[in-house]
């Protein structure tokens, strides 16, 4: 949809009630590129560009945020394809997203899942799946996340949202 309907969707995402500025804890306003030093950036990029900004120990396409570039970058391949555990919706997806690289903006860290067959919570990367076993695995490639999340046999059910609905 171009770059008008990334940054709608990234502004409809990040001014929803379920996004982070539902706990009343933040705001996030969106300024224009040439707001001086704004607090981050979004970025929608190629898998090579992706690749450059966050590195590439896990070999599946993923986003990510970087505190260096004080960038968020979305991967356009992830963008246009989704992730398996969101059966073909990308909306949910895309917001899911958005909602989880800003959340590392927020300082917040990888998450397992917490109640078997219950919602992930939105830190629980979902681009690779829902199980926390699954997550182990991949996560035993990067020295950075090797223990983000438990090998315990919880599965989840996926969640866009930081705000976790019923």
């Amino acid at each position: 949809g171009g770059d008008d309907a990334f940054a709608a969707m990234v502004q409809s995402t990040l001014s929803d009630p379920r996004s982070w500025i539902g706990k009343h804890e933040i705001s996030l306003q969106r300024v224009d590129a040439g707001f001086p030093s704004p607090n981050f950036q979004i970025a929608l990029t190629t898998p090579d560009t992706d690749h450059v900004l966050c590195g590439s120990q896990i070999r599946y396409e993923s986003s990510c945020y970087t505190s260096t570039e004080g960038k968020v970058v979305i991967n356009l391949a992830r963008w246009v394809r989704g992730a398996k555990v969101f059966n073909g919706d990308l909306d949910t997806y895309r917001q899911y997203a958005i909602n989880h690289e800003v959340g590392h903006v927020l300082g917040a860290g990888h998450q397992g899942c917490v109640t078997d067959g219950g919602l992930a919570r939105v830190m629980m990367q979902q681009s690779f799946g829902v199980s926390d076993d699954y997550l182990f695995m991949i996560n035993q490639m990067d020295p950075n996340n090797s223990d983000a999340v438990p090998r315990d046999g919880k599965n989840c059910r996926p969640n866009a949202w930081p705000t976790l609905q019923g």
